[in-house]
């Protein structure tokens, strides 16, 4: 007679004792054993050996300062627990859990080298100094943090559901989070960041550095709904390069982008007593509209660039400060007038000031496609354009090799907004995707690429394969499955970004300058991504 339980399939005979020793609880273990009920190493040490199966029917549990070395064996458990005493070690093995991983209040816990597979199960992480190193955490539902501190390095997490943590330090990570993430008094470091829905600062400090972000992926508009929150009086602070992409909007406290660059889809909320501080060549990109009413403070200092594609909305007491930095406002800039560089920024319908104001070639707003009565109407607005001979509009069915539809004279040079539309007859089939290139040529004939939108089901295609792979250094890869309408980023194996990239004119990436080793290459579109392993020798 079979009884299966979770995870956990147990023999009528083996609950009679008559198939599985039960299994120690100090010393070795060389052979498969199973423990009917819970299996607890209080102030002992338990060596399993590699390659060896242990069955605990009920929760597996370490106390009192004991150990569980597991390197190379596999653990089939009910639920898994760390108690309270002093330090309680697991190091090494795979850990399958039914239910549940816990840890207690009132003492501390360690865990090296492991593998915890949980069956869409809880993870509560409590005590004193926890310390989570080269382990991973899969199937996890929802996870939560009450900790005075801990130290978490190597060490991925991927959950369907929530994550929450608190008083931790936090280097080469990934942490890949269905719905919401909260943080608060924790630094994260050469860490990636990947969030279905909100990310919450609360109450507290929280920093990252030199880390990527990507926020509200799950987000079904690129606005109206929060990706970003501060609660209370959280700060934020993004140093070293670090890269964040939101999908939403943003709700801001007191936020720091230091060297960093943030690219974000939907609203800004800094109005009441709200700072933003954009320095040390950080940028700060807005699609939509910023709100800095009610005596907050915005300040691009020392490189610093802020692009609001939208309105500014900076009455009743809003600051801005330029000061060696740069804002642009797309739209319309309402209330006091920015301090620091001059410029027109503060013209009824915006414009640019500070120390970057001069205009890239074409400073594009926006670009979108819509389907009428069978044809596609695509039009595109630009800020200002400078030495425009004109724009070239193409026409793609498989995402990589375009078609020109035709070509709209540019303006030459102006500060104005510009506004052109074009139809194309042609139209798109409502069961395929269709791709759209948008570029533009100076007199001089200098060619670049603006934009490429798709139309249609852009669900993302996890059928990225690189080739060749390994690769060869000072060389080039092709990537096969990608569209024009993807980007990518290249990552040491432990988080650090080193060169990003899109696929708008090609599927090839180059290696130049590129040592041998191991690397993650990151591709995404508006609706997902993957991450692939690419070895460079």
């Amino acid at each position: 007679m079979i009884i299966k339980i979770g995870l956990l399939t147990i023999s009528y005979l083996a609950l009679t004792g008559v198939l599985w020793a039960q299994c120690p609880t100090s010393g070795t273990i060389s052979s498969n054993c199973t423990t009917i009920g819970n299996l607890t190493i209080s102030g002992a040490t338990l060596n399993v050996d590699p390659g060896v199966t242990v069955t605990v029917m009920g929760t597996l549990k370490v106390e009192s300062g004991g150990t569980l070395n597991g390197t190379g064996a596999t653990f089939n458990v009910w639920t898994l627990a760390d108690g309270a005493g002093s330090t309680n070690t697991y190091n090494g093995g795979t850990y399958n859990v039914s239910t549940s991983f816990s840890t207690a209040n009132g003492g501390d816990f360690a865990m090296y080298n492991s593998n915890v597979v949980l069956s869409m199960g809880t993870v509560s992480i409590s005590g004193d100094d926890v310390v989570l190193e080269n382990s991973t955490f899969t199937g996890v539902s929802s996870w939560t943090t009450s900790v005075t501190s801990m130290a978490m390095t190597g060490t991925d997490i991927t959950t369907s559901g929530s994550l929450q943590l608190e008083n931790a330090t936090i280097t080469d990570a990934v942490l890949d989070v269905g719905t919401s993430i909260s943080l608060k008094n924790t630094t994260v470091t050469n860490s990636i960041v990947n969030s279905g829905g909100k990310m919450t600062i609360e109450n507290g400090s929280v920093v990252f550095d030199n880390s990527t972000l990507d926020l509200g992926t799950s987000n079904l508009m690129s606005f109206g709904t929060t990706a970003l929150d501060f609660n209370g009086n959280g700060v934020l602070t993004m140093n070293n390069n670090t890269q964040v992409d939101i999908k939403g909007d943003i709700v801001n406290n007191e936020w720091y982008i230091d060297n960093s660059h943030v690219r974000a889809t939907g609203n800004f909320d800094n109005a009441g007593n709200e700072i933003l501080v954009v320095r040390n060549n950080g940028t700060f990109n807005l699609l939509r509209n910023f709100d800095n009413r009610g005596n907050s403070d915005v300040s691009a200092d020392s490189g610093g660039f802020i692009d609001v594609g939208g309105n500014f909305d900076n009455r009743n007491g809003g600051a801005v400060d330029v000061n060696g930095g740069t804002l642009v406002v797309g739209g319309t800039f309402t209330g006091n007038t920015p301090t620091g560089d001059t410029g027109d920024c503060s013209g009824g319908s915006g414009g640019c000031c500070g120390s970057s104001c001069n205009p890239l070639p074409v400073s594009l707003l926006w670009f979108e496609g819509m389907e009428r009565a069978g044809k596609v109407v695509l039009s595109w607005e630009t800020v200002s354009e400078l030495n425009n001979s004109h724009f070239t509009l193409e026409r793609s069915r498989d995402g990589q090799t375009f078609d020109e539809i035709i070509k709209v004279e540019g303006a030459g040079s102006c500060k104005e907004m510009r506004r052109y539309e074009v139809t194309d007859e042609q139209g798109h089939n409502a069961w395929t995707v269709t791709y759209y290139r948008l570029s533009q040529t100076d007199y001089d004939g200098t060619h670049e690429v603006l934009k490429v939108i798709a139309l249609g089901s852009t669900a993302f295609s996890s059928e990225i394969k690189t080739y060749p792979n390994p690769a060869f250094s000072e060389s080039i890869f092709a990537v096969d499955g990608a569209t024009a309408d993807m980007s990518w980023g290249l990552y040491t194996i432990s988080g650090l970004q080193i060169r990003t990239g899109n696929f708008s004119e090609e599927q090839k990436i180059s290696t130049a300058g590129m040592k041998p080793g191991t690397y993650l290459l990151k591709v995404q579109n508006s609706s997902g991504f993957t991450t692939k392993r690419l070895a460079i020798q």
